[in-house]
Formats: structure tokens, C-alpha cells, sequence
């Protein structure tokens, strides 16, 4: 009977975890339920007027990579047995409204929508603010990637490997909250500097995950008060100087904007799942009223 139950929660730790893919594999590093994705990203300002501030019609254009997944804390990318999970954004404004003056540096509230210029550049579907690459190669650098404005080096190490997912915002939402009108005082801030926080609520477009996804609530950074909405992936995190050109610091990367930012999801278990559990709970039970009866 013990061997029985072992093989039964085994099975159903095998259905459930991160044993029922090839290693490796991002998918393999992400639970059932409630799934939080840690990431590092660095964005860069598109000054379309040329003005130096974060405007109408301007944009902002970043990388990330997906450090860990919990629970369970999975570690992913460069020095851990499974592959990096990177990606690109690209957004445009389309709103700003005023909020005060935080240290000599007037901060805005910004809601941005998705670029079509983006989607077209990469061959995506019409909306598309952002995408995930699943890559073998553990490259991601958000420092030390090219020379002081070359942006083309670090994408490339964010944009290589497989499609795994793609996202929009028609039904979500993509703001930043008293966020500094001048990006580039970032290069200029001590490293890690506040300078605003964001809330991004993404859908999928393209969905090459290996799962399906419940929605999740995600807030308005901009507005506490206003209801939440639903949505695949909801992002929340703070905007943070690089201090790239600070004397005595010189980040070596050609982005003024750090981003600390964590998605949270809810994976649907796969049916096989639910049942291997089930079992191994039937059993559990089953062996404790044999034992009681002895």
C-alpha cells in the first residue's frame, strides 16, 4: 500500500509540477494556480518632437527577462538548468495629466496605448504591445550589451529563441503614474532612483505556453479607486533611474530607465492534473481508515 500511494503522488506531482516537460523548458518551471513572474527590464524614450520630454504621441520602447517564477521560486535564464525567458515592448502616449513636482522634476500621469508601428516591425497581429521568447542561449544583458547607444545589441539578446507569447491591452490597460516627464534625468539619477511607478494588464494574442490562464485582477496605478479589470497577465512595478552617465557610477548600458516589475497569472491545472491528485488523495484516505481499522 505505501508503494502504491508513493506511485500515486509521484504521478500526480509529475502531472501538476515541473517534471511533465523536457528539462529545460520554461513551462516546465511554472506551478499550477497562482503564478508570480520577476522580471529586470530597461526601457528607453522616443522623443518624436524632439523636446526632451515624455509627450503625445512619443513612445517608450523596452526589454525584459523573467529572473524567477513562483511559488515555487524557480530560478530562470543564466546559471539555472532551464532556458530565459526575455521579451520587447513597445507603447505609445496617449494621455498625460499633471500631478506635482517631485524634486525639481514635474511627474505626469501617462496612459499609453499599442504602437502599430511595433506590431508591423516584428510581423504581429494588430495591437500587440509586447512579446515573450523562450531561449536556450542565456544571453539576456541589459548592461554591457553594445556601445553607449546601441539598443539593437541588447533587443537581440531579448528577442532571441521561440515565440512563447504575445500580448495586447484592448481589454487591459498600459499606465504609469507620477512618472517624470524627462526620462533622461535617469541617466543622470543615482542608480535605482524612483522616478514613478506603472501597472500594465495584458491579454494574449498568441499563446505558446503549454497552458491555459485564468484572469486576474489588475489595478489602475493611476487610480486606486477605479474598479479593477481582468485580464491574462497584470504587471505592477516601479520606473528607476540607470544612472548611466553619473559620474563615479556609469552604468554600462545605453538605457537612462530600469524597471522592477512582477506579473501575476493564474495557470489552470490540466485536467490529468486534477485527477492524479485526486487519486493520491483518495489513496492517502483510504490508508488512513486501513490503519485506524487496525
Amino acid at each position: 500500500m505505501k508503494f502504491m500511494i508513493k506511485t500515486i503522488v509521484a504521478a500526480s506531482l509529475m502531472a501538476a509540477g515541473v517534471s511533465s516537460f523536457a528539462a529545460g523548458s520554461v513551462a516546465g518551471a511554472i506551478g499550477a494556480g497562482d503564478v508570480l513572474f520577476s522580471d529586470d527590464s530597461a526601457e528607453r524614450f522616443i522623443d518624436m518632437n524632439g523636446n526632451g520630454k515624455l509627450d503625445l504621441g512619443d513612445k517608450l520602447r523596452g526589454i525584459f527577462s523573467i529572473g524567477n517564477t513562483a511559488p515555487p521560486n524557480v530560478p530562470l535564464g543564466a546559471g539555472t538548468g532551464y532556458n530565459e525567458l526575455t521579451g520587447i515592448f513597445q507603447t505609445v502616449v496617449t494621455g498625460k495629466v499633471f500631478v506635482g513636482v517631485v524634486s525639481g522634476i514635474a511627474r505626469y500621469d501617462y496612459t499609453f496605448a499599442a504602437d502599430a508601428a511595433f506590431a508591423a516591425e516584428f510581423g504581429q497581429a494588430a495591437g500587440t504591445v509586447g512579446m515573450f521568447f523562450e531561449d536556450s542561449a542565456q544571453n539576456f544583458a541589459r548592461q554591457a550589451c553594445g556601445g553607449a547607444n546601441d539598443f539593437a545589441a541588447c533587443e537581440a539578446t531579448a528577442t532571441g529563441g521561440n515565440l512563447w507569447a504575445s500580448f495586447g491591452i484592448a481589454g487591459g490597460l498600459w499606465k504609469a503614474a507620477s512618472a517624470a516627464e524627462t526620462p533622461g534625468v535617469g541617466a543622470l539619477l543615482p542608480l535605482t532612483t524612483p522616478l514613478g511607478t506603472f501597472g500594465v494588464g495584458l491579454d494574449f494574442i498568441t499563446n505558446n505556453t503549454g497552458y491555459q490562464w485564468n484572469k486576474v485582477d489588475c489595478a489602475d496605478p493611476t487610480d486606486l479607486f477605479a474598479p479593477t479589470v481582468k485580464v491574462d497577465f497584470c504587471g505592477q512595478g516601479g520606473i528607476l533611474a540607470s544612472g548611466r552617465l553619473r559620474a563615479g557610477q556609469l552604468t554600462p548600458t545605453p538605457y537612462d530607465v530600469f524597471d522592477n516589475l512582477d506579473f501575476s497569472a493564474n495557470r489552470v491545472p490540466e485536467p490529468s492534473s486534477v485527477a492524479l491528485v485526486g487519486l493520491a488523495l483518495l489513496g492517502l484516505g483510504a490508508a488512513s481508515r486501513r490503519k485506524l481499522s487496525k
